[in-house]
């Protein structure tokens, strides 16, 4: 693989963990290490080097300890992770590491090691002592590991030289014998838990099994490999707010289609309006139609991740717009030809929305375009399987809205029953729901950025609820992988309303 550009002032290495000899290699190409553990202990055993510096952290590093501790904004080309981002609450890791990280191109590499390979007959005592007898002492967060970092949260860019994030795969090989075998198992964080417990894994009768394997070939030393997997990406300069970021990666954009039927039935292009528009995405489509658009929403976390572009003004709303606000951040009575509201109409206070709405437009034939997308459609496997997430897993985390029906409902009914209280432009029948389908090629990390993205997700996470537990994650793996594909197009259905004011 192609290395990232080490310029050689400072890197930080959070957690040394049990991997404390990588950061002798690493001081052999930095100039400075600052080399972070939440533990005393493991520090202690950490060797003195005159160009690493092993600073003992809190478990929840707060932004005075990470500046007084660490370093500056915007100074380090790399920050590292050996064996333990599965334990991190990531959201804030990845914060603080691109806070540090240089902007554009400061890197992250994180990397976790699975079972060992040794010889078929002690690999098979190995995975019988792993997955049977030491597995109700394993923390959940292990399961990271099992799972090659695929499945973890990423949000940063391919680094130059490679098309994405994905794990890359390395060998760690170490020659050892039966009693450094042995050490090495006792190092487990699951052989601790079960000592605690009172449980000695290491029983007469597995010692035994293993020392039989073990000398069956007789070799005393053998070399153990240990497959790596690397995840690794570049800061692209975002600010650090991974909700807003991770939304804006896990929508699929709307397609061309959309935009050329709406533009074919607006009778002028010079102003429109997005309502709720997130992160852009509809509005950068319509500024390829329209003069100027205004793109208005409530949150600024999401408008600081909307592309700027010369004819789009972003504007930041209060929940409850006033009609003095409406006149002073959005415009004039019957001046826009086009209001549009992507995925969001059933958030609103409908009555009021069509009161501002129809002040805005252009009287006759100004036009309402609302639209939403249903869930994705994959295969059979993984559309039953994503049935069960949405509707029983993630179904009581969906949010209520101002409606007799909730958010959710009114998108699954296509937005067939929605008040839309607005004519048929000229030369269409109704005002819908038409439809059109974005299509979307994702592997499962896309999938489940995209599942993250839910608001429903982000509850369920704030009431210390995880819905995309390793169980549910695993059954997602062998859907996904049961057809040998790891990329696929995902469909998600298109629903359109449109109208215009008399």
């Amino acid at each position: 693989m192609s290395e990232p550009a080490l310029a050689k002032p400072p890197f930080i290495c959070p957690i040394t963990h049990t991997l404390i000899v990588i950061i002798d290699q690493l001081a052999a190409i930095y100039n400075n290490v600052i080399t972070t553990d939440t533990s005393p202990a493991q520090l202690e055993l950490a060797a003195p080097h005159p160009n690493i510096t092993y600073r003992c952290t809190t478990t929840v590093v707060a932004m005075d300890e990470l500046q007084t501790k660490v370093g500056s904004q915007s100074t380090f080309d790399l920050v590292a992770v050996a064996q333990a981002m599965q334990w991190f609450d990531r959201l804030a890791f990845y914060d603080r590491a691109k806070w540090l990280l240089k902007k554009p191109g400061g890197v992250l590499a994180a990397w976790c090691y699975t079972t060992p390979e040794v010889v078929a007959t002690i690999d098979a005592v190995f995975h019988i002592f792993y997955t049977v007898d030491s597995q109700p002492y394993w923390d959940s967060a292990r399961g990271a590991c099992g799972r090659k970092y695929e499945t973890a949260e990423f949000p940063f860019e391919p680094v130059d030289g490679h098309k994405d994030t994905w794990p890359v795969p390395f060998n760690a090989e170490k020659e050892m014998d039966l009693e450094g075998f042995f050490t090495y198992l006792r190092s487990w964080s699951a052989y601790q838990t079960a000592k605690e417990k009172g449980v000695e894994l290491l029983t007469g009768d597995v010692v035994d099994r293993f020392t039989a394997a073990w000398s069956g070939d007789g070799v005393t030393r053998k070399t153990k490999v240990f497959p790596v997997y690397l995840r690794i990406g570049k800061n692209s300069g975002d600010n650090p707010i991974y909700q807003s970021k991770q939304y804006s990666g896990g929508r699929p954009n709307y397609p061309e289609e959309l935009f050329h039927f709406i533009a074919s039935n607006t009778p002028s292009h010079e102003l429109a309006w997005d309502a709720g528009t997130g992160t852009g995405q509809a509005a950068c489509s319509l500024a390829k139609f329209y003069k100027n658009v205004i793109a208005t929403d409530i949150s600024p976390k999401q408008l600081e991740f909307a592309a700027k572009l010369p004819n789009i003004t972003y504007q930041c709303t209060s929940p409850g717009m006033s009609m003095d606000e409406l006149q002073e951040k959005i415009g004039s009575e019957s001046t826009f030809d086009l209001v549009t509201v992507a995925q969001a109409i059933q958030w609103f206070h409908l009555p009021t929305f069509y009161q501002q709405v129809k002040w805005l437009l252009k009287k006759p034939n100004g036009v309402i375009a609302a639209w939403c997308y249903t869930t994705p459609e994959v295969n059979p496997t993984v559309d039953s399987l994503f049935q069960r997430f949405y509707n029983i897993d993630a179904g009581p985390y969906w949010k209520s809205g101002p409606s007799v029906e909730s958010p959710r409902e009114v998108v699954d009914q296509k937005y067939t029953t929605i008040d839309f209280p607005f004519e048929p432009v000229d030369g269409l029948e109704h005002s819908g729901p038409f439809r059109f389908d974005i299509e979307k090629v994702m592997d499962l990390e896309g999938y489940f950025t995209y599942l993250r993205s839910w608001s429903s997700y982000e509850t369920a996470k704030e009431k210390g609820v995880e819905l995309l537990s390793d169980s549910v994650v695993e059954e997602f793996m062998r859907a996904w992988n049961e057809d040998g594909k790891m990329q696929k197009t995902v469909i998600f259905p298109v629903y359109l309303r449109m109208g215009k004011v008399c």
